[in-house]
């Protein structure tokens, strides 16, 4: 999805992480060194930070990100916490939406958004707008969509698009809706397109008028990567794509949103859509072992994986891909923020900020920067 300039935003990469994606930074003076320098861990001291969690949603904001939901030590957690680059501010007023994960999220352009979700086994149908400069949320409008989690979702300021997801009962879905940020209404997207799937990921191109939607997990799909469409916003119309040199589905592949399109890991394979071509590239495989729990973010100029859980341990270990030569290189050995899956992170142009995470046993606590 396209979101504030400024900003990077990175999620934990898992099988049923909703269509957040990341955007395109531009900020005029980066200070973060490219992704080919050494790039080293350390302890993020002297921050307050909201309580750990496990799958919330991280949409970026104009100067900063917010953080919604997620599931904690006792349970969902329904509240809303803003990054601005040097601390956290609560924004969880009245009508705030009630604890969820696997949620959609999106900055329409003034608002954050959110909709849909699972808590404590049930499928939820409700949603809200924050306006940040407030602090008030407000009742979303009626969406045509059932209650449904681990849909897919993309904004391009003007429009948000959520697709697919799945119901309590764990049945697969193959519907969407657009949402007029303008209007504030909503319609149901045309026929056609995907096989029914929840945990899609998505990318919007760069004149917002495309949305590609790849991957995700559904009957006899595997994950997903057995079809690819894209969405013509001006002619509501599906377009399948080509999935040569895609990555492969039993490979549990994750996907990063960059801003020539979509970067996919998945095993040895690691490959990306390129809106230029409306094509997949295959890219050097990357230099580590194929893992689930994966943490990964678009960065200034690459893209980073770290951490993750494979069939034997959580691994403390990561690496970059640099998208001009579509190399890797592993982090440099140091003090690292330690084995752990499914953390969660904000990245500008400065730092990278990791948070929480668990070692495969309990939620983590701390933070990490790399600089």
């Amino acid at each position: 999805m396209t979101t504030p300039h400024g900003l990077l935003v990175l999620v934990a990469a898992t099988a049923l992480a909703a269509g957040c994606s990341n955007f395109r930074g531009n900020d005029g003076g980066s200070s973060l060194r490219p992704m080919t320098d050494p790039l080293r861990w350390a302890p993020h001291e002297g921050l307050a930070l909201p309580v750990p969690r496990r799958y919330p949603s991280v949409t970026p904001v104009p100067g900063g990100a917010i953080v919604f939901g997620g599931i904690g030590a006792s349970g969902p957690m329904g509240e809303a916490w803003r990054w601005d680059g040097a601390r956290w501010q609560s924004l969880s007023g009245e009508g705030v939406p009630t604890g969820r994960i696997h949620h959609a999220a999106a900055w329409t352009g003034g608002e954050l958004c959110i909709w849909g979700g699972e808590a404590r086994g049930e499928s939820l149908d409700d949603g809200a707008c924050l306006n940040p400069s407030t602090d008030r949320w407000r009742p979303i409008g009626e969406v045509p969509l059932s209650a449904r989690g681990a849909m897919a979702s993309a904004s391009n300021g003007r429009e948000w698009i959520l697709w697919g997801g799945r119901d309590a009962d764990g049945n697969d879905l193959a519907d969407g809706a657009r949402y007029d940020t303008s209007t504030r209404r909503w319609t149901a997207l045309p026929d056609g397109g995907p096989r029914a799937r929840h945990g899609a990921s998505t990318a919007v191109s760069p004149d917002g008028s495309r949305v590609l939607l790849w991957g995700g997990s559904g009957e006899a799909l595997a994950l997903g990567s057995e079809d690819a469409f894209v969405l013509e916003l001006p002619t509501s119309r599906w377009i399948a794509v080509d999935l040569e040199g895609a990555p492969p589905a039993r490979s549990g592949p994750v996907a990063v949103e960059v801003p020539s399109g979509l970067v996919a890991v998945g095993g040895e394979v690691a490959s990306i859509f390129e809106w230029s071509t409306g094509r997949w590239r295959r890219l050097d495989p990357p230099p580590f072992s194929s893992r689930w729990g994966v943490t990964a973010v678009s960065a200034p100029t690459g893209v980073l994986l770290w951490g993750g859980r494979d069939e034997t341990r959580v691994h403390d270990d990561g690496a970059v891909l640099d998208l001009a030569s579509g190399r890797w290189t592993l982090l440099s050995p140091g003090e690292t923020p330690g084995p752990r899956m499914d953390a969660v992170a904000i990245a500008d142009a400065h730092q990278v900020l990791l948070l929480w995470g668990s070692n495969g046993e309990a939620l983590l606590s701390e933070a990490f920067t790399l600089r």
